[in-house]
C-alpha cells in the first residue's frame, strides 16, 4: 500500500507532465496550413511553394510542389540560421535544468543537502538562460549587420 506522500508525488508529477503535453497539443491544433508553410519557409527561404489546395482530399492525394525563383541564401545566413538553431536548442535544455532543479527542491522534504544542491542547479540554469538570450541577440544582430552590410 502507497503512503499519502507517495502519491501524492505521482499525482503532481503526472500533472507536470500533462502541463509539458498541453502546449504540443495546442500547436499541434494550430493549423497544418501554417506549419507547413512555416516548415518551408525554415528549410527552403520561401523557395519552394506547396499547393495546399487538396490536402483535404486524401484518397485524390493530387497535391503538387509548384517550384518558385529560389533566392540561395548567403553563407552568413546559413551560419546565422545554424547558430540560432544551436542557441534553440541549448536555451531549452537550461529550461528542462531549471525544472528539474525545481522538482529537487519541491521533493527535498527538507533535507539541505537536497535544498542547497537545487539552490546551485537553479542559479547555473537561471545563468544559462541569461547567457543563451544574450547570445542570441548578440548573434541576430551581429548577422543582420552582416547581411545588410553584404547587400
Amino acid at each position: 500500500m502507497q503512503t499519502k506522500k507517495t502519491m501524492i508525488k505521482k499525482i503532481i508529477v503526472i500533472l507536470m507532465l500533462f502541463g509539458l503535453l498541453i502546449p504540443c497539443v495546442s500547436m499541434a491544433a494550430a493549423g497544418r496550413d501554417l506549419l507547413i508553410q512555416g516548415a518551408n519557409d525554415a528549410i527552403l527561404g520561401d523557395g519552394i511553394q506547396v499547393n495546399l489546395d487538396n490536402l483535404d482530399d486524401l484518397d485524390n492525394h493530387q497535391s503538387t510542389v509548384e517550384p518558385a525563383a529560389v533566392p540561395v541564401k548567403t553563407f552568413p545566413q546559413f551560419i546565422g540560421g545554424l547558430i540560432k538553431v544551436i542557441l534553440g536548442v541549448l536555451g531549452v535544455i537550461f529550461v528542462i535544468l531549471v525544472i528539474y532543479a525545481g522538482s529537487i527542491w519541491t521533493f527535498s522534504m527538507g533535507d539541505a543537502t537536497k535544498i542547497s544542491k537545487a539552490k546551485e542547479m537553479l542559479i547555473a540554469g537561471i545563468i544559462g538562460i541569461i547567457i543563451i538570450i544574450g547570445s542570441y541577440i548578440i548573434v541576430s544582430f551581429i548577422i543582420s549587420a552582416f547581411i545588410t552590410a553584404s547587400a
